[in-house]
């Protein structure tokens, strides 16, 4: 059975940065890429989340689940040349 997509992730964890009321804030980013089976990129998007890792990785997988795999699941497979979207 052939892969259909391959999700590829980078995690960013940005600098802490002092306030001037005292908080430290760090934030979070990620840049994720879905390839075709023939190593054609499909779609690239930078997310982003102050709060936690696990909020960003909430986003990435429900951003992938609505945009790209509902796609896939009404049409069966990825077309050929898919559409992109500006983020």
């Amino acid at each position: 059975m052939q892969l259909a997509l391959t999700i590829h992730c980078v995690l960013n964890i940005h600098g802490v940065v002092q306030q001037s009321d005292g908080r430290n804030l760090k934030g979070y980013a990620a840049t994720v890429a879905i390839v075709l089976p023939d190593n054609r990129l499909m779609t690239l998007s930078v997310h982003s989340a102050g709060d936690s890792v696990d909020a960003l990785a909430h986003e990435i997988a429900i951003n992938i689940d609505s945009k790209v795999l509902e796609g896939m699941r009404r049409g069966g497979k990825p077309s050929s040349s898919p559409k992109t979207e500006p983020i």
